[in-house]
């Protein structure tokens, strides 16, 4: 885990247990947390939430925990983007996934098995602006799937 992984991962759980994580924007109105953001995605079977569902392009972490039963990852893919996805996680393992995204939607799924196929796939936007940047495959803390 990157030195940085740990402090964002406790933040996030203060953020949540303090009832700061933000909610989807109302119709019109993206979410946004400045330049790029960060993304809460809970995998059960089968079924994928994130919160929220737009953020501004640029650096995107994603805070995935697997509340499911089975086994789950999560994969990003988009426009003009190479993809990459953590590594299988186990029930009730959490992982970060930050990846650099341009503006587009994006489809957030899982790619273990016929999970995709079975529900686990959701889409998610990332509005324009400040911090847009060229697209990169990013990093992960498991596994890049393609």
């Amino acid at each position: 885990m990157r030195a940085y992984a740990l402090p964002t991962l406790v933040l996030l759980a203060l953020a949540t247990a303090c009832g700061g994580v933000s909610e989807p924007a109302a119709p019109g109105a993206p979410a946004s947390t400045g330049p790029g953001g960060s993304v809460a995605a809970a995998l059960k079977d089968f079924a994928i939430t994130a919160t929220p569902l737009t953020v501004r392009s640029g650096a995107v972490t994603f805070a995935v925990t697997n509340a499911g039963p089975g086994t789950h990852a999560l994969a990003i893919d988009g426009p003009g983007f190479a993809g990459a996805a953590t590594g299988s996680l186990a029930p009730g393992v959490s992982s970060t996934l930050s990846v650099v995204l341009p503006a587009g939607t994006y489809h957030l799924y899982c790619p273990i098995g016929g999970h995709r196929s079975l529900g686990m796939d959701t889409t998610i936007t990332i509005s324009g602006g400040a911090g847009a940047t060229a697209p990169t495959s990013g990093s992960t803390s498991g596994h890049a799937w393609s």
